[in-house]
């Protein structure tokens, strides 16, 4: 705080001491006068190097920022380079309807996670189909982005599609159960989408992820 107070007045100084050391070298013949002009003249100096080296700008345009902060030209350099730096993975901005739509898919398949919970935990093992879990047919399991939620070997396959974005409609997203090795009684574990079982755990069913893991939450990528 202290050393950005200390810049400031620096930089005022240059800006006001042009003046005098125009003046001083036009008008004044005396010894003070020449001493008046070599002060002015270092303060110039320093205050546009101290200036000009911490914000990249003359003391005229520095003076005009710290007037007017919120001047397109005034932005921080590294806020603007933010600004136009092109998208993380090449993924087209905003993605953020997309994201909200697997998330809403991947809530529509909370039901069958716990149907599969339940079978696995009565039988000691996974139902191969929507009947065997006691659900619906997989197109009878539809929404507004989803087209139809199945279940194989124990796994939930998600369907995107209807209003789904062009980017993610047709593609799936699994969710896979876990359990420690062969161990009926470990209780289960879910996988979404690319992410792999932790040391000590066995996945079930087969993956068939095709969203690009880019657009999936974090816990469901690689």
């Amino acid at each position: 705080m202290i050393k950005v107070l200390i810049e400031i007045l620096i930089g005022l100084l240059a800006v006001v001491a042009a003046p005098l050391a125009f003046q001083a070298v036009f008008q004044s013949k005396s010894r003070i006068g020449r001493l008046a002009q070599t002060i002015a003249g270092i303060t110039l100096v320093v205050g546009f190097l101290v200036v000009w080296g911490d914000t990249g700008r003359d003391p005229l345009q520095w003076v005009y920022c710290w007037l007017n902060p919120g001047a397109y030209s005034c932005q921080d350099t590294d806020m603007a380079a933010m600004a136009a730096a092109p998208p993380l993975n090449g993924i087209p901005q905003p993605d953020a309807p997309i994201r909200s739509q697997i998330q809403e898919a991947l809530l529509l398949g909370a039901p069958g996670k716990m149907a599969v919970t339940e079978v696995y935990a009565s039988l000691g093992q996974f139902p191969r189909d929507n009947p065997a879990a006691g659900l619906p047919d997989p197109e009878q399991l539809i929404g507004n982005y989803t087209t139809g939620i199945a279940v194989e070997d124990g796994a939930i396959h998600i369907a995107l599609g209807n209003r789904a974005d062009p980017v993610i409609n047709g593609k799936t997203i699994s969710l896979r159960p876990a359990q420690v090795g062969d161990n009926p009684a470990s209780p289960l574990s879910w996988l979404c989408g690319y992410a792999e079982p932790v040391r000590g755990m066995v996945a079930h069913g087969v993956n068939r992820t095709s969203v690009p893991a880019a657009y999936l939450p974090v816990e469901c990528r690689p």
